[in-house]
């Protein structure tokens, strides 16, 4: 299954807080509330919405990629400095995967600081800030050198010899966010998180904060390449049905 997803998770006693105060916190000062759905909706919409539900004491926050772009630096994006006030003690994870041009990114908060961040672009090239966490050194104790490379042999999957980093967007992705749910959402044991339990879907009005999604940077790069492929795509469909 290829994965287009975004989201921000928060851990501690997050379900004391408001969605009115997430989105004030996310810069969302104008919104109106739309419908309730599903995590299979609302984890990569593009509509523009924000989405949030709650699961094992956890707030997940489907922000359609408009913001978490700007938390992939060692500093402090606004909105995570803004989160973290509301979760204290907790922590706030955000992250994205987009498995059709192989990027994937994470930034962990924790009490106001950035513990670790890491993006892998899509041409390969990996930025990252702090140490290792639990949940990638059990993904990074797993691979080997080769060639100057680390990669991970096929045991880990089964149509190819060996995987590079880029490659292995979900086990990174979705290792992370079990960290803070508890659960693997690409796995079985995340299908009733995935379409049953309930979001609420927001329709932002007006931002203000400066850091939604730059189409400059490296995810609003990829989102340029996800829309003219599907372009590229429908063009293709027209013209075989039409002209031929």
């Amino acid at each position: 299954m290829g994965w287009k997803a975004s989201m921000i998770l928060i851990d501690g006693k997050g379900n004391d807080i408001q969605d009115a105060d997430i989105l004030k916190a996310m810069g969302v000062v104008e919104y109106k509330q739309a419908v309730e759905w599903s995590l299979e909706k609302c984890i990569y919409p593009r509509d523009r919405s924000v989405s949030i539900g709650r699961i094992n004491n956890t707030i997940i926050i489907c922000d359609d990629l408009q913001l978490v772009d700007s938390s992939m630096t060692p500093e402090l994006a606004p909105y995570e400095e803004l989160l973290s006030q509301l979760a204290q003690e907790g922590e706030v994870l955000s992250l994205a995967c987009l498995s059709s041009v192989n990027y994937h990114g994470y930034s962990l908060v924790k009490s106001g600081s950035k513990l670790r961040y890491k993006q892998v672009n899509t041409d390969g090239t990996l930025n990252e800030f702090g140490d290792l966490v639990e949940q990638e050194i059990t993904i990074y104790d797993q691979s080997v050198e080769q060639n100057g490379k680390t990669v991970w042999p096929a045991s880990l999957k089964s149509d190819i010899d060996v995987f590079e980093e880029d490659q292995l967007m979900e086990e990174f992705t979705f290792g992370m966010a079990k960290r803070l749910i508890g659960l693997r959402l690409d796995e079985e044991e995340g299908a009733d998180l995935f379409f049953k339990t309930p979001f609420t879907k927001y329709e932002p009005l007006r931002w203000d904060l400066p850091n939604a999604l730059d189409e400059s940077s490296p995810l609003g790069k990829s989102k340029a390449v996800i829309v003219a492929i599907t372009l590229v795509v429908l063009l293709a469909i027209s013209y075989f049905v039409f002209f031929r």
